[in-house]
């Protein structure tokens, strides 16, 4: 009975990515009928962002602590952001 639910799975902190995002999982039932239920009421929208946008997102992002360092903290994210800022 409990398959056709929704669960929302917080992950163990284990590996350096998983503990930077702080994400969580959505895992849905087995059941295709109990699972569309789920869905059908969500809504699907896109927005088109000129690329002439990007860099104010990106410093916009940055100052409330999210960064490509923040979300992947390997060395190689952080080389990146640094050379992209100072260059």
């Amino acid at each position: 009975f409990d398959l056709a639910y929704v669960v929302s799975v917080t992950p163990r902190k284990i590996h350096a990515r998983i503990k930077a995002q702080e994400g969580s999982f959505l895992l849905f039932g087995i059941t295709e009928k109990e699972s569309g239920n789920y869905m059908s009421h969500m809504k699907v929208e896109q927005i088109e962002i000129k690329s002439t946008s990007k860099a104010k997102i990106i410093e916009e992002l940055e100052t409330i602590g999210i960064s490509q360092k923040s979300l992947f903290p390997e060395i190689s994210s952080a080389a990146d952001q640094i050379k992209r800022r100072y260059s």
